[in-house]
């Protein structure tokens, strides 16, 4: 049995550590960051935010024919182009006409289907 002292020269070389778990719990840090920023943003601008959103989003129950599938609220507007097409009567909506959409579900109804019940 060989009982020399141990060489602190012979020991093996450490194990060298990855980058990816740093990468992950900075990125982790970074998303836990902007929301924390964003809830701030949300709580302190709310009022802004009321006076800059079209109130035409929102639906009410007095207007149930002016929604989307969506239940979102439309917004009346004029097509600059024939491009759109009614999703209620699968009719073109030309240029110029009164049309409602919603761009968050990307849905319009003409002005006939929007004065219908």
């Amino acid at each position: 049995m060989n009982l020399s002292p141990v060489n602190p020269n012979h020991l093996p070389p450490p194990k060298k550590s990855s980058a990816l778990p740093w990468i992950i719990g900075g990125a982790v840090c970074l998303f836990l960051l902007l929301g924390l920023v964003g809830s701030v943003a949300l709580f302190v601008f709310k009022d802004d935010i009321k006076k800059i959103m079209p109130t035409s989003l929102i639906a009410t129950d007095q207007t149930p024919h002016i929604r989307c599938r969506g239940r979102h609220g439309l917004v009346k507007f004029r097509p600059h182009d024939n491009a759109y097409r009614c999703d209620v009567c699968g009719r073109n909506i030309p240029a110029g006409t009164v049309t409602f959409g919603c761009r968050l579900c990307n849905w319009d109804k003409c002005d006939d289907c929007a004065q219908g019940p």
